[in-house]
């Protein structure tokens, strides 16, 4: 059955297994000793997507702060301001402040968030993503969704 046309609402209600497949989303970054680099991914995402699981983390070394900011963006940032600019991909994670907001992990910690089933309205655009280390030396940092499209049709056995 064509579900095209139906609400947002009416789709997210449906079982999970009927989104078809699911793909990892990913960008990486390496900032030295108390520095901030950006990445943006290589796949776009899909123009109606839905996020199951969102993964944030970093290689063990001499971290004492580590944050993490993850917009939708066409472009790779390279100021804070332009990053300003990108969509939050989870709306008021984080802490207080300007979108997409600061998530931050401390001695080197990870964040993983599973069994979610957020839509995003993606426009074709990546994940973008800013990384910040407050140690003394390189780290490696890893921001990891797990997208899948948005099903057009679902099985006669729903109806």
């Amino acid at each position: 059955m064509d579900i095209s046309r139906w609400p947002i609402g009416d789709i997210m209600q449906l079982p999970d297994d009927v989104f078809g497949n699911r793909f990892i989303v990913a960008c990486a970054g390496k900032p030295g000793g108390e520095a901030t680099v950006w990445d943006i991914s290589e796949v776009a995402l899909p123009e109606h997507c839905v996020i199951w699981e969102l993964y944030l983390g970093m290689e063990l070394g001499t971290v004492s702060r580590a944050v993490f900011r993850l917009g939708i963006g066409d472009q790779l940032p390279t100021t804070e301001a332009i990053m300003d600019q990108t969509t939050p991909v989870f709306p008021g994670l984080g802490g207080q402040g300007a979108e997409p907001r600061d998530i931050t992990l401390k001695d080197s910690t990870q964040l993983h968030l599973c069994r979610l089933k957020h839509y995003i309205h993606s426009m074709g655009r990546r994940l973008v993503v800013q990384f910040e280390n407050t140690g003394s030396s390189a780290i490696n940092m890893n921001a990891i969704i797990v997208v899948s499209a948005l099903p057009r049709s679902i099985p006669k056995w729903l109806d």
